[in-house]
């Protein structure tokens, strides 16, 4: 028996969805525009949040195993993978812009080396700066009493996000370096008209 134009079966059963999630139609239409979505998302996007998101729970994991999971621990994580994912998308910005990628590999190792070393050193800069502060105006714990000096922090932090940097800057560089070649491949391989 039709109520309005719609089943009394088929109206008890849209009245548990949400209004805008009504028709069966609807909801494939719901889930094929956020899949549309994550299809926009690059994939430089989308490997600098799993990377970066791998190494949050990494460090979370590892922090709650060992029962060093603070509120300090916390905030100190947020500022080293905010300060990771900021340098290395800085990179990334920096490389394209001085069209590095262009270069052929005896040219561009030096100086994505450098920039590797600049970036960890900004990094730890940053994370450095900012726990120094925090410890100042008491939002954060100093490191479990132990009175270490700017440039020591500096250093291991810096160490400490080159552990992750340079695994980034490798697998960004041969990604592309090994694009690249397959395109100059292909070019060379298409018949010319």
């Amino acid at each position: 028996m039709k109520v309005g134009g719609v089943s009394r079966r088929w109206a008890s059963i849209s009245a548990l969805y949400p209004k805008e999630v009504r028709c069966p139609f609807q909801i494939l239409r719901f889930a094929r525009t956020h899949m549309m979505i994550l299809n926009r998302i690059s994939s430089y996007w989308l490997c600098q949040i799993v990377g970066w998101g791998f190494v949050t729970l990494t460090y979370i994991f590892l922090g709650y195993t060992f029962r060093s999971l603070t509120e300090s621990a916390v905030i100190k994580l947020a500022l080293f993978i905010l300060a990771g994912f900021l340098v290395t998308h800085f990179f990334r910005w920096a490389v394209k812009q001085l069209n590095w990628l262009m270069l052929p590999l005896e040219k561009s190792l030096p100086r994505f080396l450098m920039a590797t070393i600049l970036a960890c050193v900004l990094g730890g800069l940053l994370v450095t700066s900012a726990v120094i502060c925090l410890e100042f105006i008491k939002v954060v714990d100093s490191d479990a009493g132990i009175a270490f000096n700017f440039s020591t922090r500096l250093v291991m932090m810096t160490m400490d996000l080159g552990l992750y940097i340079t695994p980034w800057v490798l697998i960004y560089y041969s990604y592309h370096y090994i694009d690249k070649t397959r395109h100059q491949q292909l070019d060379t391989r298409l018949p010319r008209q």
